[in-house]
């Protein structure tokens, strides 16, 4: 199979969520057949097409038919048997459909959407099916994100990541990600101001948005010294940053976020959470639908109410203090991701959907018999 991935405003490698959602599942697709991939300028690695400039608000729905003389050459000289659209491409996938005459499948990961894409996608898939108007839920598949637990693995050593963080063996709680409103840091500071132990340090990785106003939310409440903010870390490093932490945390506020705000519920499988538990890190995330549908509750990771600092701060206290119990919950946890959220097992779904488009294209080409 021969699969055009577009995904035009992101740089791979990268740093980011979306960097890590398609290199990883470039490399799981792989198995199955020839990947091209059109990424973001800046791009490099075997069958990369840098050309996307990102995605500024004003141009995002102009920026593919600007592109399309650039790549459509490329596109029908690769032959592809199916093309496979980030959202975020903005319809540059369905306009390359028309010009190589294959299907078309997109993902979905909010609100906004191309109205090309949304009306010539033969399939639309996501991890929250209600994004997408009732008028082409026939079209929608239910599809999970996953983790590579080939490198978010419990023998990984975090132990050069403590001595350069000056993180010695004092109990660590980590997170990996980007650094917005939604994402909770900033309750996570109120929840360690709260927390009695006084020798714990929280080991915060990443940039963005809020990430000057945590610092100094960390430091007003005292707690500068105990605070680690290293910044962005390449993909590659970031399993070693996960092993050097005893309790991951993930205290997302859907409120927060234009996609979740409606429902009051997360809009996404956090990447983060699936690559704490393949790390066999104890995990404590927000109380939310699609994780109650994804995990058992103390059986895999503990739930928090979104914002509420004062559970979040119990939670990792019960989790540090009950150390052989944190740790028999995160081995459950690792084992129900390489049960059901590997970016192999989403990648095989996927080709499945591909398949199926594939067939159904065939079907209806065929001359009928009279």
């Amino acid at each position: 199979m021969r699969i055009l991935y577009v995904a035009p405003n992101i740089r791979i490698p990268g740093t980011n969520g979306g960097a890590t959602h398609v290199t990883e599942v470039t490399a799981a697709l792989r198995r199955h057949g020839e990947v091209l991939v059109l990424a973001r300028r800046g791009s490099s690695g075997p069958q990369v097409v840098p050309l996307g400039l990102g995605n500024p608000p004003v141009l995002q729905h102009v920026l593919p038919f600007a592109y399309l003389p650039a790549v459509v050459l490329r596109a029908r000289a690769f032959r592809p048997d199916v093309i496979y659209e980030r959202f975020s491409a903005f319809g540059l996938g369905a306009l390359l459909k028309l010009a190589c005459g294959v299907p078309l499948v997109t993902m979905v990961l909010e609100y906004q959407l191309s109205p090309l894409s949304l009306h010539l996608a033969d399939r639309l898939v996501t991890t929250r099916p209600a994004l997408l108007p009732e008028r082409v839920q026939s079209r929608v598949v239910h599809v999970h994100w996953g983790a590579n637990p080939e490198r978010f693995r419990p023998d990984a050593d975090g132990a050069a990541v403590r001595a350069k963080l000056g993180l010695g063996g004092a109990p660590v709680v980590g997170y990996t990600g980007a650094f917005y409103p939604w994402h909770g840091l900033r309750t996570l500071v109120d929840a360690a101001r709260r927390l009695e132990r006084r020798d714990v340090r929280f080991l915060l990785v990443g940039d963005g948005q809020v990430r000057g106003e945590v610092e100094a939310l960390a430091r007003a409440a005292g707690l500068g010294d105990r605070f680690v903010f290293p910044g962005r870390v390449p993909y590659d490093e970031i399993a070693a940053y996960v092993a050097a932490c005893d309790v991951c945390v993930a205290a997302y506020e859907p409120a927060l976020h234009e996609a979740t705000a409606r429902s009051g519920d997360l809009a996404l499988d956090p990447l983060k959470i699936f690559e704490y538990l393949a790390a066999e890190r104890a995990v404590v995330a927000c109380d939310s639908r699609n994780l109650r549908d994804l995990f058992d509750e103390r059986e895999h990771l503990r739930l928090v109410p979104p914002g509420d600092a004062v559970a979040l701060a119990g939670v990792l206290s019960e989790l540090l203090a009950k150390a052989d119990e944190a740790r028999a919950m995160a081995r459950r946890g690792r084992e129900r991701v390489l049960e059901r959220y590997t970016w192999q097992r989403h990648a095989d779904h996927l080709v499945r959907v591909f398949q199926e488009c594939i067939e159904e294209r065939g079907q209806a080409s065929a001359p009928r018999s009279r």
